[in-house]
């Protein structure tokens, strides 16, 4: 598991430096509106994700287990050969309602009706090849091909988010950058396919091959991941889809920014819950429960002390962050607006990420489904009513206080169901989460009222400053929450001993 977190770390990282790396390169050449394209081609991307049905998460379940290399491979043909079906069917009823697309969720200034429903057809090939290229990318990943899968993923950020600057230096068109990316887009999912099945079969043939008693035997699974699916989708793209119906393009592109920064959050420790989910997968299998707590506790004040620090200083500092990452002003406050509480919210969710593995490897969804559900109770009404009284930001502030909920009674109930006692569950809490956040908070009060005239800095020296206010924080947190005589011997017993 070492090297498959070390190979998730630098995948994720990558991840995290191209968006801070390119993303200013777009604006400045494409402009805010050519900006708001790419931002709703993410959005539309992200809502098209409720095409996988959870069949990626059912194939990464599947091929975790101990089972022989041909049940494996009829599984994934079945799971691919299914998919195909799917996203041909998207890409076909997209191209047909492009142009009411364009005209109902694209409010934009300058960008004419033909020109938005050519981006929107450049889109759909775009979302197509990369769920292709997510979905071989996750069977990878479940056979713990962690180095290969993020030297794929690396090298198709490279490509897709970084040459395509160079392509649009040349021609500064938003076409010439929306076909390049689903050219790349297309190229690596044959690529990485070609990787998953020679792994299990040796080969890259394709065969059409629908199993329907592999169906029904994860038929239940699938559909309680697909519910999850919708219910999130709904949570957490409503929001980006109010706005950018009712509001102009710019806003939308403004708020996505600030998705973009919080996600860095989701980012930095999804290395840790990803190479662990067919770790627990196969643990839970063997019935080997003491190693699963011992792993469970380490990763999860891990995730702790780097999800807190990073949440603490978008909180304090959200303008100062925006302005280091793209020196312009106003672009730093609209965004400022809505990131403190997108923030928030991002980083109670990754509190649920390590729970949520547990959870798909027991295959138990029921939990997710029914707070889920119950979380729209909030969020379609509180969106709109967030957007019509307080704008933009009530929309984020909405979003926060969904997460938040449902956060702190979801890590709570998995805790108890599949790990600890209730005392343990309440000791873990404590521990886990409210300390080091307080701790957090505590340095970083001590550092704004030491440093009265930060807002005066440059963004070299902003950026040296909220560096070391996170290192600080990091440490502080190891240092406390993390005995060092522990921590040698659970990495020598568990981790170096792969």
């Amino acid at each position: 598991m070492k090297k498959n977190i070390f190979a998730n770390i630098v995948g994720k990282v990558w991840s995290v430096l191209s968006n801070f790396i390119f993303i200013p390169f777009y604006i400045s050449i494409l402009g805010i509106e050519g900006f708001s394209i790419i931002s709703f081609a993410v959005l539309l991307t992200s809502i098209a994700a409720l095409l996988d049905s959870g069949l990626t998460a059912s194939m990464s379940r599947e091929l975790s287990k101990a089972e022989s290399l041909n049940i494996k491979l009829k599984t994934l043909q079945t799971l691919e050969s299914t998919f195909l079906l799917i996203v041909g069917l998207f890409l076909l009823i997209f191209l047909f309602f492009s142009e009411n697309i364009a005209l109902n969720l694209l409010n934009t200034e300058t960008i004419l009706l033909e020109e938005k429903i050519k981006y929107v057809r450049y889109i759909s090939f775009g979302i197509v090849f990369q769920l292709l290229f997510n979905f071989y990318f996750g069977g990878l990943l479940s056979l713990e091909k962690q180095i290969k899968a993020n030297a794929y993923r690396i090298l198709y950020g490279l490509f897709r988010n970084g040459i395509v600057i160079l392509i649009i230096l040349y021609k500064p068109d938003l076409s010439a950058f929306l076909i390049w990316q689903s050219f790349i887009s297309f190229i690596f999912a044959i690529g990485i396919r070609g990787s998953l099945f020679k792994e299990i079969q040796g080969s890259v043939s394709f065969i059409f091959n629908i199993n329907i008693k592999i169906l029904k035997k994860i038929g239940s699974f699938i559909f309680g991941v697909f519910l999850i699916m919708i219910v999130s989708t709904i949570n957490t793209q409503l929001d980006k889809l109010i706005i950018s119906k009712m509001m102009n393009s710019k806003s939308l592109a403004y708020y996505t920014l600030s998705v973009s920064v919080s996600m860095g959050i989701i980012s930095l420790i999804n290395p840790i819950a990803v190479a662990a989910l067919p770790r627990f997968t196969f643990l839970f299998s063997m019935n080997r429960n003491k190693e699963i707590i011992k792993i469970y506790k380490l990763l999860s004040k891990l995730i702790s002390i780097i999800v807190f620090p990073t949440v603490t200083i978008l909180l304090f500092y959200p303008e100062k962050v925006i302005w280091i990452w793209t020196g312009d002003d106003l672009i730093s406050a609209n965004t400022a607006i809505s990131l403190p509480w997108l923030a928030a919210g991002f980083g109670f969710l990754s509190l649920q990420y390590l729970p949520f593995n547990i959870a798909m490897a027991n295959g138990y969804t029921k939990l997710n489904n029914i707070l889920g559900l119950l979380s729209i109770f909030i969020t379609i009404p509180g969106y709109w009513f967030g957007f019509q009284y307080y704008g933009v930001k009530g929309v984020a502030v909405v979003f926060f206080i969904t997460q938040a909920i449902t956060t702190l009674i979801y890590i709570n109930i998995i805790n108890l169901k599949f790990i600890f006692n209730l005392r343990n569950v309440i000791t873990y809490f404590f521990k886990t989460v409210i300390f080091p956040f307080l701790l957090c908070v505590t340095f970083t009060l001590m550092i704004r009222f030491a440093i009265k005239d930060f807002v005066s800095y440059n963004r070299f020296d902003s950026l040296l400053v909220l560096s070391l206010l996170g290192i600080i924080m990091f440490l502080a947190n190891l240092i406390i929450f993390f005995p060092i005589n522990n921590i040698l011997s659970f990495f020598k017993k568990n981790i170096l001993h792969d």
